[in-house]
């Protein structure tokens, strides 16, 4: 097996490690660089047998990698303009006890036991075991509307 098919493969593996396994951690740049440096000796642009500088070409790929594409994977992977727990928004939950308007109660969300106030404007009590929509989430107390 030649060694720009060894490069390839490592390159493959080290992205599939990025996208499976350890995302995060930089799998992606080295994964290019690898790809990278395997082009470089396949179309021989440097010799198959020069490991130093293989090496070097890896280096540099990974380098001008990562400081292409840090900032922009790093924003688009958090995202400070997209909305906070949309994965809660829109669910249903049940009240435990009470929940009054203008007081906090607790509600049962997804088998968790949450803080939770009816949304402004509310003025009827909710009884145990009433369904409540999230439409809000401050910091660990959920916002709910009574279900039609």
């Amino acid at each position: 097996m030649s060694i720009s098919i060894v490069w390839l493969i490592v390159g493959a593996a080290l992205l599939a490690a990025e996208a499976m396994a350890f995302p995060g951690i930089g799998f992606l740049f080295a994964g290019l660089g690898a790809i990278i440096t395997g082009v470089v000796v396949e179309f021989g642009f440097i010799s198959d047998t020069d490991t130093t500088m293989q090496g070097a070409v890896f280096l540099i790929s990974t380098s001008i990698f990562a400081m292409l594409l840090w900032k922009k994977l790093k924003a688009w992977r958090v995202n400070p303009n997209a909305p906070q727990y949309s994965n809660i928004l829109g669910t249903e939950a049940s009240v435990i006890g009470s929940l009054k308007p203008g007081k906090k109660g607790q509600v049962k969300w997804s088998g968790t036991t949450m803080h939770a106030r009816l949304q402004e404007g509310a003025v009827a009590e909710l009884a145990e075991g009433a369904i409540v929509t999230v439409v809000a989430v401050d910091g660990n107390v959920l916002t709910v509307v009574a279900k039609n």
